[in-house]
């Protein structure tokens, strides 16, 4: 590849190569590599939908240092890809797992940032735990006021209003409390 780098085989080799890396999911091996032949592109060496499909297969492989920073780099690289609201999701899914929460929470906020999505409810729920945790009621309240319309079944409603409850109490906003209290009768 180093000496005939624009030949048939050369170029057959390095997509077998970048296949190899996706399926192993570490595109990183691929773009080192590339980037130490002269004469081959860079712009060759990833793609937002490679980033994503590589990220994903070390998911599936259970490797999750691998997956963690193949998502990372994928939102870092790909703030627009197609696979953006995945990968913040799946990020602070593994976050949120291994208790790094303060890890988590930009990335469900950023989640909850963004209209009505597959993500949107367990990320409203998930940033409001961890503020709340965190003693920041303020924030917390604001996430589980947006849980409450996203609620898939009646649990989470109620989730939704007793974290707003315990949050105005902490608050001391008296208006707020009577307010979500009229919900529950």
């Amino acid at each position: 590849i180093k000496t005939y780098t624009q030949s048939e085989e050369a170029k057959e080799a390095l997509a077998l190569l970048k296949q190899t890396s996706i399926e192993n999911g570490n595109l990183n091996l691929y773009n080192s590599f590339i980037a130490s032949v002269p004469g081959l592109s860079a712009e060759a060496a990833e793609n937002d939908s490679d980033v994503f499909e590589a990220f994903n297969n070390a998911l599936y492989k259970q490797d999750t240092l691998l997956a963690l920073e193949g998502m990372e780099q994928y939102i870092k690289n790909f703030p627009q890809g197609s696979g953006i609201l995945t990968a913040h999701y799946l990020h602070a899914e593994i976050l949120f797992k291994q208790k790094k929460f303060d890890a988590a929470l930009p990335d469900y906020e950023w989640i909850s940032g963004i209209s009505s999505n597959e993500y949107s409810e367990r990320s409203a729920k998930n940033a409001a735990s961890i503020l709340y945790s965190k003693k920041d009621y303020a924030k917390a309240i604001v996430y589980f006021e947006k849980l409450e319309p996203l609620a898939s079944n009646p649990e989470q409603i109620i989730f939704s209003l007793n974290g707003q409850m315990r949050c105005a109490g902490k608050l001391r906003d008296t208006e707020k409390l009577k307010s979500v209290c009229k919900k529950i009768m």
